[in-house]
Parts: C-alpha cells; structure tokens; sequence
C-alpha cells in the first residue's frame, strides 16, 4: 500500500522508506478556533497551503498539523518552511500557533504491520509541543536546534 502511495517498486520502498535518523526542516501547527465550521476550515486551508510553499502534509492529530520541508519524501524541491509559518500566521492569526524549524528526526515507516505511517519525529518532541503554551494566537517561533 505504501508502495502505491509513494510509487516505488518494492526493492525502493525498504530503503526511502526505513525508519532513520537525518535532518529535516518541520513545521508544527496547533489550531485553536472557537467553532467546528472554523476549525475545520482553518486546518484545511493550512494544509492546503503547504504545497504550495513546497511542503508536505505528514501528519494531523487532532487540531495538530505536522508538514515536512526538507528531508521527507514529497518535498517541493525549494521548500519555503519560513515564508509558510509567516504566511500562516498572517492569514489565521486569530486560530493558530506556530513552531518551526531544522532539526534531526527519525524520518520513515513507524508502527506495526497493520498500522504503518509515514512520519517526521523531530528530536525532543515533547519538549517542543510543550513550546505552545509560551505563543500567543498568530505567533510562530524558529526552534532550530543548534548545530
């Protein structure tokens, strides 16, 4: 199935798509709106944005959005991770938080055989979804890890 969603012969989809540790550049987008309709909205107007800065839609839980830029399998070829977070910000100011970066991840196929995903986890996660609480609505912060 994945090997469909990728178009990748078998013999390629072990490799691109193994489990491993490289550098990626990530956005993170937590949607806080008042209503269902706004909600709804808001998360499919970001997530449709971000092809559009090069940028690929890997994960949405809840009202959490994760994009790819650089390093993940979709990827424009001149992804534009800091003019989508401004962009995004500008547009849904009211509804949204914004964390962004460039950092090492585990980058591939994680879980079991009956529930595979393709994902990004970016190096101390719980550390930077616990960096929301410090934005104000409309606010996005660079958490590049330094080199």
């Amino acid at each position: 199935m994945i090997s469909k969603l990728f178009h990748f012969s078998t013999g390629e989809e072990s490799s691109k798509l193994a489990a491993q540790r490289r550098e990626v550049e990530f956005v993170l987008v937590l949607v806080e709106a008042g209503s269902d309709q706004q909600l709804e909205h808001t998360i499919g107007s970001v997530t449709a944005a971000a092809e559009g800065f090069g940028g690929t839609v890997l994960q949405i839980l809840g009202s959490l959005i994760l994009v790819g830029f650089s390093g993940v399998l979709g990827a424009g070829t001149q992804p534009q991770r800091n003019e989508f977070a401004a962009q995004v910000c500008s547009n849904f100011r009211l509804f949204v938080k914004v964390l962004h970066g460039r950092s090492a991840a585990l980058v591939g196929t994680v879980g079991c055989d009956t529930r595979l995903a393709y994902t990004v986890i970016p190096e101390h996660f719980s550390t930077l979804i616990g960096r929301f609480k410090d934005l104000a609505p409309g606010q996005a912060l660079d958490v590049t890890s330094p080199e």
